[in-house]
């Protein structure tokens, strides 16, 4: 019914439909902080595990971005991610001449060279005449689900390129650009690393999870269900300390239960049983698991036996648990 669909435990959210259940990130400000600088300085990477709402974040910038006026494109990498190389340059630059045709002095002409893309030199080529018909200072391209485009290492090569390039004379119109690019694991080898593409180029943003408000402004909507005490907030922040994902569906599975009397830790208990019964994303996680030993031996210690490990996404097993979302920096 309705009530269980306060929550959304699938998919982005829309700033505009799912306002009762959108927790304001503080990150949104620091990516607007890059994108309001009067010259561009360096792109943004948006690191974060899955599920925890990074496509959510980059929706809420095109929202605000579309909505001034700015000259802005959303392109989600993974929708090319069975083309072949020449074919992913060609999806980015007709998704991105499709999204600014509004801003173009002559889009026809450009509609041409976009059809044309078939590589890094035609991609470059074309970015640099939309810079040119462009009439804003500034161009923001939004590129999620990177990692689906880590087959084409050239494709960030090229990016980088247009960012060094700006220097020329010929063309500064590359100065215009602010890629904004949003990925976990994916983007850290990309952004990390003397030989990563986009090593020093970018400005690293990471996707922190909601703290105790956050939660609670999540767990307020169960109050359209029933009466709720005080203490299940704290309870439920403790449980999944501000992961989005597991905040939502906990709540969602509360709200499903639709309980008569107030609603306590009892609630709780019930709706994590029901998780490990069944969960999606659980799932995910437990098949990932199987598929990395080590990386599942290292998790065991650390919850079994206390075992402290340092945050690095250098160990390749520390690396693993985090993009599969088991654990947190």
């Amino acid at each position: 019914g309705m009530v269980a669909q306060i929550f959304k435990t699938t998919g982005p959210l829309d700033y505009d439909q799912d306002q009762a259940v959108f927790v304001e990130r503080p990150e949104l400000k620091e990516i607007f902080r890059e994108i309001r600088r009067p010259y561009v300085e360096s792109y943004v990477a948006l690191l974060g595990s899955r599920q925890t709402g990074k496509t959510t974040l980059l929706y809420r910038v095109y929202r605000d971005l579309k909505r001034a006026g700015e000259p802005t494109a959303f392109v989600d990498l993974s929708a090319s991610r069975l083309e072949n190389i020449s074919q992913s340059y060609a999806h980015a630059a007709l998704k991105i001449w499709e999204e600014l045709t509004d801003e173009l002095a002559s889009p026809g002409k450009l509609r041409a060279v976009a059809g044309a893309v078939d590589g890094p030199i035609r991609f470059r080529e074309f970015a640099l005449e939309l810079a040119r018909q462009c009439s804003g200072m500034r161009i923001v391209i939004l590129l999620d689900e990177v990692g689906s485009f880590m087959s084409n290492m050239g494709f960030f090569e090229t990016l980088r390129n247009i960012s060094s390039s700006s220097g020329h004379e010929s063309e500064q119109a590359f100065k215009k650009y602010l890629f904004v690019f949003s990925g976990s694991v994916d983007l850290h080898d990309l952004t990390s690393g003397q030989n990563s593409p986009l090593a020093n180029v970018c400005k690293l943003i990471h996707l922190q999870d909601f703290d105790l408000s956050g939660t609670r402004f999540l767990v307020n909507n169960l109050r359209q269900v029933a009466s709720v005490e005080d203490s299940v907030a704290e309870y439920i922040h403790d449980l999944a300390r501000g992961h989005p994902y597991l905040t939502q569906r906990i709540c969602a599975l509360i709200a499903q239960g639709q309980p008569a009397g107030p609603i306590a830790i009892q609630e709780v208990d019930q709706a994590i049983d029901q998780m490990q019964e069944g969960d999606e994303n659980l799932r995910y996680v437990t098949m990932q698991l199987e598929r990395h030993p080590q990386a599942r031996d290292l998790l065991r210690r650390m919850v079994m036996e206390g075992l402290k490990v340092p945050f690095s996404t250098i160990d390749p097993r520390m690396a693993r648990l985090f993009v599969i979302g088991a654990v947190r920096r």
